[in-house]
């Protein structure tokens, strides 16, 4: 009997994976194209952070073994992967659901919460941030479990996963910090503060020591640290904005009633992920940098709605949230079903394929405002073996040195879009000496919609 009840839980989370991966393969995508291009220049030779100047952590776009080997190639790929994580983030909240709730039931409904929530806040769209769930669920659990019973096997895989989360994005520190002095705190044992920094230093140690092994360890230091804090904080930021902000409030703000649970230690160690994972979104106010924090979330509101549920006077707040996740979602359903793959659509695939026409395997071009990806796509390479994402906050600093390579490389294609813009601003404008150099060196051979072909003169 107790063995038939455990099957039917499992299958009843099979079928909610299941409606979940089906609705994201009807929604639009947006695989980020840092995804593909970066991999792609570092097998073929490119040094990160010197030669591939960007500000985040490697993840698996810098190392030897990245996205590109692991066979993340096109559009499909990614949708793939994108579908894979969603997958395992569904069996992590529901084993660790059901360890600390001791219910199936509530681990259950964890997992509809999240196949709920998880599209709506950028769930169709792959980048960093959507990797993250994988290690710091694991990273909650077992710290959990260390913070009530101390045992040094739950310290040394709290600090593991950490580590591993640290090598895609450098925001998962302070969440570790955070941890390590609750962790303190609580238990008030140093050693157990050691046992975990112990588990979690030796991977960024390891990274750490691959890039001085590679000779860009000043490069990546400048652009995940110095520039991070400096130009970047001051130019690169995206504010948050006003209906943003009520969906936010709105979703999270359930967490704030699962403190008046019975399982108050609970409570506070959920809420305490959940703001630390919310750096992910300090810089940049897109939902797909809530991500990290979602499992949270649905955690938090799992004690909630149990606590709201079992107090009749509160029972209300339940059909409120219930009519709520209808407004979202009848909104958010309206504008993203559909079949269009943001950066691989039709005119990308044609700007490619003449690239392709144009040019030899391996040949060093330039691409100036489309999609970078393009590199990917037409297995070129950056004039002078420099490449940099172009953005405003990242050309500030790089102009210079993109425009000496574009010189001294002199390739004989340029591919051009000058109406793209970010975040408002005109390509051109924030570039002005490359435009200049264009204008006077190149000229327009062929135009695809926006995109201009340029030879040399």
């Amino acid at each position: 009997m107790i063995s038939g009840l455990k099957n039917i839980w499992l299958v009843l989370l099979a079928a909610i994976v299941a409606a979940h991966t089906f609705i994201l393969t009807k929604l639009i995508f947006f695989p980020y194209p840092e995804f593909f291009v970066y991999p792609y220049l570092t097998n073929n030779g490119l040094l990160p952070y010197k030669q591939i100047l960007d500000q985040h952590f490697p993840g698996l776009m810098f190392f030897p073994v990245n996205l590109g080997n692991l066979g993340m190639q096109d559009a499909q790929d990614a949708r793939l992967w994108s579908a894979g994580i969603v997958v395992l983030i569904h069996i992590l909240l529901f084993f660790i659901g059901r360890k600390i709730f001791n219910s199936e039931k509530k681990a259950l409904l964890g997992n509809l919460i999240f196949l709920v929530w998880q599209p709506f806040f950028e769930g169709w769209v792959l980048w960093i941030d959507s990797f993250l769930p994988l290690f710091l669920l694991p990273a909650f659990y077992f710290s959990y479990l260390a913070r009530e019973k101390g045992w040094p096997k739950y310290l040394l895989l709290a600090g593991l996963f950490f580590g591993i989360a640290l090598l895609f994005k450098q925001v998962v520190f302070p969440l570790a910090a955070l941890v390590a002095v609750a962790l303190y705190i609580k238990r008030r044992k140093l050693v157990e503060v050691v046992w975990f920094g112990v588990a979690l230093a030796p991977l960024p140690l390891l990274m750490v020591a691959y890039f001085w092994k590679i000779g860009v360890f000043q490069d990546f230091w400048y652009w995940t640290i110095t520039y991070n804090l400096t130009v970047f904080a001051d130019y690169g930021m995206k504010a948050p904005f006003a209906s943003g902000v009520v969906r936010v409030v709105a979703v999270f703000g359930m967490v704030f009633f699962s403190w008046f649970h019975k399982q108050r230690s609970l409570a506070f160690w959920i809420t305490l992920f959940l703001l630390g994972s919310l750096a992910a979104a300090y810089s940049r106010f897109d939902f797909v940098h809530f991500q990290p924090a979602l499992p949270f979330v649905v955690l938090g509101t799992v004690l909630a709605l149990d606590w709201l549920w079992k107090n009749t006077r509160t029972r209300f707040i339940v059909g409120v949230y219930i009519a709520g996740i209808i407004f979202f979602l009848s909104i958010f359903y309206r504008g993203h079903l559909g079949e269009e793959v943001l950066f691989f659509d039709e005119t990308t695939h044609l700007v490619a394929e003449k690239i392709m026409e144009e040019t030899n395997h391996g040949e060093h071009i330039f691409i100036y405002g489309p999609s970078p990806h393009l590199y990917q796509m037409s297995g070129t390479l950056p004039a002078g073996d420099i490449y940099i994402q172009q953005f405003s906050w990242f050309l500030m600093v790089s102009e210079d040195l993109i425009l000496t390579s574009l010189k001294t490389d002199s390739p004989d294609l340029v591919v051009a879009d000058r109406t793209m813009s970010v975040d408002g601003q005109n390509l051109v404008e924030f570039s002005p000496k490359i435009n200049s150099y264009l204008l006077e060196n190149y000229i327009t051979i062929d135009i695809i919609g926006n995109t201009e072909f340029l030879n040399k003169k």
